[in-house]
């Protein structure tokens, strides 16, 4: 019997120009198979450009973001309250109307968040680090 399975990897690379090395900082594999969980989870570090603009940029091969579909609504709840957000029309991943959220965060924060694939709805935690 065969099964198909997708694989997913995210790095985080350092490279050191002075010596011209790679230091993987952090990394996450995924593996999903077509009976897995309507629930995914993953982890993010936030950059300057979710912060200054109320966005989320997933990317489009991250676990969420590959399955969120283009020009779509969702709920995001965040510390127990719901918001309306939506997916960008073009920039596959990428999560608009965020900045009533994004305003509790800063640069650097990690966030873990959990996407229902089922509801449409994203769960954002803050990890305290």
């Amino acid at each position: 019997m065969l099964k198909n399975f997708s694989v997913s990897i995210e790095l985080d690379i350092v490279y050191n120009t002075i010596t011209n090395t790679f230091t993987i900082k952090n990394n996450a594999a995924r593996i999903d198979s077509p009976n897995e969980s309507k629930v995914i989870t993953m982890h993010r570090v936030l950059q300057d450009s979710e912060i200054r603009y109320g966005i989320l940029t997933l990317g489009s091969k991250s676990p969420i973001g590959r399955r969120l579909e283009s020009d779509q609504d969702l709920i995001v709840v965040y510390n127990g309250l719901k918001y309306q957000a939506h997916t960008h029309k073009k920039a596959l991943g990428r999560i608009d109307r965020l900045s009533a959220i994004i305003k509790n965060f800063q640069v650097g924060d990690e966030v873990k968040l959990e996407y229902n694939t089922e509801d449409k709805t994203l769960i954002i935690e803050k990890i305290d680090n």
